[in-house]
């Protein structure tokens, strides 16, 4: 089958929000024509509908295009053929860059250096967020969020490796570093004193994981998703005196501080 024929007629299909599921490869769990119509992607169909002529390549039983989003980031959307007809199989913003099979053995593995920190923190993130969901149907969202407080672990993880502060300061120094270190998110330590810390992520990946997967959206609004962010930092602020606010201009994070009053280890 023609490759731009099918590339026009899924396009079309997106642009009349007229895409079913038997349009879909199966997969057990998941409507990519649900996920499609959802009122939440519909910057997604806007996107897919405007790309007259996407770039398409052969891969091993499947049609493989992809269309620009945005300046930096690309959307892949895959195809299998049966005969005259096609199924879309799925969609995703990754793609690792191998091609062709390699003369083995096979040991030089081409990296993604723009992609790979969002990769380790979408699992890790995926899988805090179903174990939440499911805690959340048995007991509820209170006591699901307990779950991942662990203010008292991470005191003592800073105290053991930042000696040189108070736990205050050391908190706020060390934190950056390990979500920098970690993960590759940009922080920046704006504002530092044992009164007074702002501390801000760049580009939050957390929050960017939201709006670029889409498996999260279904799973609890962006509301709740904030929330499971904030309640773990709120426990690991309070075990270093620190009570927190957020803020969140743009796609960053504004975590600012302020010193709990004198008592405050007696309190947490």
């Amino acid at each position: 089958m023609d490759p731009t024929a099918v590339w026009t007629q899924f396009r079309d299909k997106i642009a009349r929000d007229s895409l079913q599921d038997s349009d879909c490869f199966p997969r057990a769990g998941v409507s990519y024509a649900k996920i499609l119509s959802d009122p939440r992607w519909a910057n997604l169909r806007k996107a897919i509908a405007a790309v007259q002529a996407a770039s398409w390549e052969i891969g091993e039983g499947k049609l493989v295009y992809t269309i620009p989003l945005g300046k930096t980031d690309h959307l892949r959307l895959d195809f299998i053929l049966r005969g005259e007809t096609w199924l879309f199989y799925l969609l995703d913003g990754v793609t690792i860059p191998i091609k062709a099979l390699p003369a083995l053995p096979y040991s030089e593995f081409p990296p993604l250096p723009d992609t790979e920190n969002r990769l380790r923190m979408e699992r890790i993130v995926s899988e805090k967020v179903h174990f939440y969901c499911k805690l959340k149907s048995y007991f509820g969202a209170a006591k699901a969020l307990e779950w991942f407080r662990d203010g008292q672990g991470y005191r003592l993880n800073v105290e053991s490796w930042l000696p040189y502060f108070t736990v205050r300061k050391a908190f706020v120094l060390a934190s950056a570093w390990m979500e920098n270190r970690y993960w590759g998110q940009g922080m920046v330590v704006v504002e530092l004193s044992e009164d007074r810390a702002r501390l801000q992520f760049r580009e939050h990946e957390y929050l960017l994981l939201y709006e670029m997967t889409g498996h999260l959206k279904p799973q609890l609004s962006l509301l709740e998703y904030r929330e499971l962010f904030e309640d773990q930092w709120r426990d690991r602020c309070k075990y270093a005196g620190w009570e927190v606010a957020f803020e969140y201009p743009n796609k960053d994070t504004l975590m600012i501080m302020s010193a709990l009053p004198a008592g405050w280890e007696d309190k947490a």
